[in-house]
């Protein structure tokens, strides 16, 4: 049962008494009960914050649907469009960078492969990074190796705070 231990019914019922409500009303109480709603069953994503870290906004809303299909989708996640997609919905800013005639993005960037670098509801790391720099660039780059090191002649690379200098989106704009 995807409902948990919360039987069928019990929902059936509660989706008919928010049906009832005015329109203006309805929408408030499902913002209200959306986020508790989801977590009820998606523990994982609760798990995730932390005191301190960052958070989503529209997750901290409540706006689960805003990115998920509560009816389900083909795509991970019930996602209402690709991951890449979804993001740059919202941060049209970066959108425009990114799609500048001289922008060269970032190779994750140029996938559309945002979660390989950002959590998508909470993070104990600010800017719902994965982890901080450098120790998240140091996945997939080599930050001791000579040609890094070459190439930093003023800092340690592994020891530095990668972002200070570098933009994680862009490799030039």
């Amino acid at each position: 049962d995807v409902h948990g231990s919360q039987p069928v019914a019990e929902i059936i019922a509660a989706a008919s008494r928010l049906l009832r409500l005015e329109p203006r009303r309805q929408h408030a109480e499902q913002r209200r009960h959306a986020r508790a709603g989801c977590l009820a069953c998606h523990r994982d994503v609760r798990e995730a914050e932390a005191p301190g870290g960052s958070v989503h906004a529209p997750y901290a809303a409540g706006a689960c649907a805003f990115c998920h299909d509560p009816h389900g989708t083909a795509r991970r996640g019930h996602l209402r469009q690709e991951p890449a997609l979804l993001c740059l919905s919202c941060h049209a800013g970066l959108q425009a960078r990114i799609r500048s005639a001289k922008a060269v993005p970032h190779s994750p960037v140029n996938a559309g492969a945002c979660l390989e670098c950002h959590r998508p509801h909470a993070s104990t790391a600010p800017g719902l990074l994965v982890s901080e720099p450098p120790k998240l660039c140091s996945g997939c780059h080599f930050l001791a190796g000579e040609p890094m090191v070459r190439a930093h002649p003023a800092f340690t690379p592994f020891a530095s705070r990668c972002t200070g200098c570098h933009d994680p989106h862009l490799v030039r704009e």
